[in-house]
C-alpha cells in the first residue's frame, strides 16, 4: 500500500477505456471510481488496509479561510501586486516584481512539462524511476471526449515565462475533478500545490457561469488515516461519497462516526 505501506494492499476493480463521454466518466466518479491515464479504477472497500472516500467540495459555497487569504498575501507580495487591485484576493495574474499566466489547455506531452514533473519526482517524491513514456501513460493519455468544454485539461503555471507547475484536470458536467499537480520544486516556498487548488476552485466558479451544471470540486480520494491526505479536508464545505448507497454527506458528519468507528 502506497499510503499505511502495509504488505497487505488493498484490492482494487479496474477496466481499461479507449474512448468515454464525460457523462459517463461522471456517473462512475459518482460511484466511487477514479482514473489514472486510461486506467479506471475503484477500491473495494471490504478488502483494503485503508479506506479510501470520494470527496468534493461545493465549489460555488467555498470561501477562502483566513490560511487561503495569508497564503494569497504571500503571492501578492512575491508577484508585487496591490491589494486593491484583486477584489477576488485569488486570481491576479501578475505585478510589479513578477509576472504570474495561468494557462488552460489540452493535455499534451511538452519535454518542458515533462523536465518540471521529473525535478518534482525526483526532489520532492524521491522517485528515479520516471520516465516520458511513464509521463504520458500517467498525466497526458485520456479516454475522455473534449467536446463542449468538457475532457482533460493541463492547467499551466508560469511565473516570468518560466514553467511553475501543473494542475492536470477533468472537466466533466458536474465538477473539476483533479487528477494530479506537480511543480519545479524550486518554488516551493509558494506552496504551488495549495494555491493550485484554490485556483480550480475558482476555475470551476467561474466555468458555472457557463455550464450550470458545475458545481462541484472533486480531489479524488480522501484517506483519514492517511497524514499526507489529510490535506483534503480544508476545502469547505465537503461531503465525502457512501459507497453504499451512493449518496453524499457533510464532511463533518463522517469524520465524527470515522472517529467512533
Amino acid at each position: 500500500c502506497g499510503y499505511c505501506r502495509t504488505d497487505s494492499g488493498s484490492r482494487f476493480f479496474a477496466l481499461r477505456a479507449r474512448t468515454l463521454s464525460c457523462s459517463d466518466y461522471q456517473l462512475l466518479v459518482d460511484r466511487g471510481w477514479r482514473r489514472s491515464g486510461s486506467l479506471l479504477y475503484l477500491t473495494d472497500m471490504s478488502d483494503s488496509c485503508c479506506p479510501y472516500y470520494t470527496i468534493r467540495t461545493r465549489a460555488l459555497e467555498f470561501q477562502p479561510s483566513s490560511s487561503d487569504r495569508k497564503l494569497a498575501r504571500r503571492w501578492r507580495n512575491y508577484l508585487g501586486v496591490p491589494v486593491a487591485d484583486n477584489p477576488d484576493r485569488m486570481m491576479f495574474r501578475g505585478g510589479q516584481l513578477h509576472s504570474l499566466d495561468v494557462r488552460l489547455g489540452p493535455a499534451e506531452f511538452s519535454e518542458e512539462k515533462y523536465c518540471v514533473f521529473e525535478k518534482y519526482q525526483t526532489q520532492v517524491h524521491h522517485e528515479t524511476d520516471t520516465t516520458r513514456a511513464g509521463f504520458r501513460r500517467f498525466l497526458c493519455n485520456s479516454p475522455l471526449e473534449n467536446k463542449e468544454r468538457m475532457g482533460s485539461f493541463h492547467q499551466c503555471y508560469y511565473i516570468d515565462g518560466r514553467l511553475m507547475g501543473v494542475g492536470v484536470l477533468d472537466v466533466l458536467p458536474k465538477c473539476i475533478s483533479s487528477v494530479y499537480f506537480f511543480y519545479d520544486p524550486a518554488f516551493a516556498h509558494l506552496s504551488p500545490g495549495t494555491y493550485s487548488a484554490m485556483r480550480e476552485l475558482m476555475l470551476a466558479k467561474q466555468m458555472h457561469m457557463h455550464m450550470p451544471t458545475l458545481q462541484y470540486y472533486y480531489m479524488g480520494y480522501f484517506i483519514p488515516s492517511c497524514p499526507k491526505m489529510a490535506y483534503k479536508k480544508h476545502w469547505r464545505p465537503a461531503e465525502l461519497l457512501d459507497v453504499t448507497t451512493f449518496k453524499w454527506f457533510p464532511m463533518e458528519d463522517c469524520l465524527r462516526r470515522i472517529a467512533q468507528h
